[in-house]
């Protein structure tokens, strides 16, 4: 029953029945099927937590977003960053983090190459190293041996994030590091290879993030100086990967982007016309409608939780979630313009929440459990 709109639109599934006002939103698969979750710490919440098999497809490859679209999704999101050679490619974090000769190291994406990047699921005859059940398994030194060499950090422990300007190849290790859990592995994809992988029409939303931009943060709270111009330079480098991996695509399917960094959001709406660019966001304030409609994109991404009385962090609670008018008013109505609203976060894994968002005019939700949200609705 999907309806997809042109590419400068939001595209939609029918109208909800029930009980709410009908109203019409497009359900998104949140780096495709859904975030893997991170490990837990060895011996962590053994006690309540049951041991739960682990996710069908790495978040952010072909088959997850593949996946995504047979269960129901009528838009995936993707997670894209540039790497050092200018390639658009999949990864949500600004860095991996991989086994070294001397424990586990933090790399930006922009410190990698396109083939650095290929490489790091892959063995030396250029299969798919097979999943690991744990880091004690195939304890490889360096990048070019055959092993486990793709590692994530364990829940609750120090996050990894290179604050340099000039991006390194070492940062922090993290407190205590684990392979990916996933059933079974697929290749780590260019934003390009994905693209034109998905069924025609399927359409994307294209998170795009810089992971030399981070550091460069407090040196260009003013716009001037050195960290200035390699802030614009870089933003500039991902903006202009992004777009010559997407151009492309364009005709074939709808074409989302959006960003946290205000930076790359009005890069990306300066440097084409054809898409809709989103300002994503953790606060549902008026000052953030405010920043989308100055730098003149066409809506908002807010945390869902945001937009609720009470936050609707509670998987327990049995009341009806309720959308605050004020707020979605206040972002989708700053002075002079009319921006769209989409929203993301964990609580849009609760149909009930997603309605509540649709009918107070939010267009689009993202969410990790495609097929119960689709069957919920």
């Amino acid at each position: 029953c999907a309806q997809l709109a042109s590419t400068s639109t939001l595209i939609s599934i029918a109208p909800l029945n029930g009980a709410t006002p009908r109203a019409s939103v497009a359900v998104g698969g949140h780096r495709g099927l859904g975030q893997n979750p991170l490990p837990l710490r060895a011996g962590d919440d053994t006690h309540s937590t049951p041991a739960t098999p682990p996710p069908p497809h790495r978040e952010n490859t072909v088959a997850s977003l593949r996946a995504a679209a047979a269960a129901g999704a009528t838009f995936v999101e993707v997670d894209a960053q540039v790497t050092a050679d200018g390639v658009a490619v999949l990864w949500h974090d600004d860095f991996v983090l991989v086994r070294g000769s001397r424990g586990p190291t933090a790399v930006p994406i922009s410190a990698l190459t396109l083939a650095e990047f290929k490489a790091l699921n892959l063995t030396r005859a250029g299969a798919l190293v097979p999943p690991a059940p744990s880091l004690s398994s195939s304890d490889a030194e360096g990048w070019a041996s055959d092993g486990h060499l793709l590692l994530r950090s364990v829940r609750g422990s120090r996050g990894v994030a290179s604050t340099s300007m000039r991006p390194s190849r070492r940062a922090a290790p993290p407190a205590a590091a684990a392979p990916w859990e996933v059933a079974a592995d697929d290749a780590l994809p260019t934003l390009a290879e994905a693209l034109a992988a998905l069924p025609p029409g399927l359409g994307v939303n294209i998170e795009v993030n810089a992971s030399s931009l981070g550091g460069l943060a407090t040196a260009t709270t003013a716009g001037s100086g050195m960290g200035g111009r390699a802030a614009r330079a870089e933003a500039a480098r991902t903006v202009a990967g992004v777009l010559a991996a997407s151009s492309s695509s364009a005709s074939r399917r709808p074409l989302l982007f959006s960003s946290f960094d205000t930076r790359l959001a009005g890069g990306l709406r300066a440097a084409q016309g054809a898409a809709p660019v989103f300002l994503l966001t953790e606060e549902a304030s008026p000052a953030v409608g405010l920043a989308a409609a100055r730098l003149g994109l066409q809506g908002v991404v807010v945390d869902a939780a945001a937009l609720l009385l009470g936050g609707g962090d509670g998987d327990g609670d049995a009341r009806p979630p309720t959308v605050l008018p004020p707020v979605t008013a206040a972002l989708a109505r700053p002075p002079g313009a009319r921006l769209r609203l989409a929203s993301y976060g964990a609580v849009n894994d609760r149909p009930d929440v997603v309605a509540a968002q649709a009918a107070a005019g939010v267009e689009a939700v993202i969410v990790d459990d495609v097929a119960a949200v689709v069957r919920g609705l």
